[in-house]
């Protein structure tokens, strides 16, 4: 459990900028003592509009239970992505709820690393981007985080989508 969570742009949902700092009590408390105050702000800060925006937002993830839903969906989008080991290239596939990334490897049993010239994760990007899907990658880490309303159907499109993408790869580089 960290000590300190920050909030930022999904906090508000993009419709306003807010941001916060989120801690235990414990550390909180020190703050509250007398001569421990924690003088920091800027002009911006607090401002009711972004406010209000922030709160409309929390009640939409209680209402629709959102994060109950990126757990479930989560779930299944973990199982779908699991099933791309069978792959040779698909190294491991880790992440938590809906946020989830696929490492791609040379080597499965010792999770060598592709050549970084190769650019296999780039190749698999401008995959899925030419057949639909923007996926963003970190070198040959390719990054899922899509929305928390996504459904089954389109989860089982992504990651089509993305295996379609890294069986293009292995037969361009001859992977495998």
């Amino acid at each position: 459990m960290p000590h300190f969570l920050c909030l930022g742009k999904g906090f508000s949902a993009g419709f306003a900028p807010m941001s916060a700092v989120l801690t235990t009590a414990e550390i909180a408390d020190v703050f509250r003592r007398p001569g421990h105050d924690f003088r920091h702000g800027h002009t911006l800060a607090g401002h009711p509009v972004c406010a209000a925006a922030v709160m409309a937002v929390l009640d939409i993830f209680e209402k629709e239970q959102l994060v109950e839903r990126a757990a479930r969906l989560g779930e299944y989008l973990g199982d779908k992505l699991e099933a791309l080991y069978r792959h040779p290239i698909v190294g491991s596939v880790r992440g938590i709820g809906l946020l989830r990334a696929v490492e791609l490897v040379a080597d499965f049993e010792s999770r060598e690393p592709l050549p970084g010239d190769m650019h296999v994760g780039n190749y698999v990007r401008d995959y899925c981007y030419r057949n639909g899907m923007i996926l963003r990658n970190n070198g040959d880490i390719l990054v899922l985080a899509p929305p928390l309303v996504i459904t089954e159907e389109i989860i089982d499109e992504m990651v089509g989508n993305i295996e379609g993408g890294i069986v293009a790869a292995m037969e361009h580089f001859e992977l495998a």
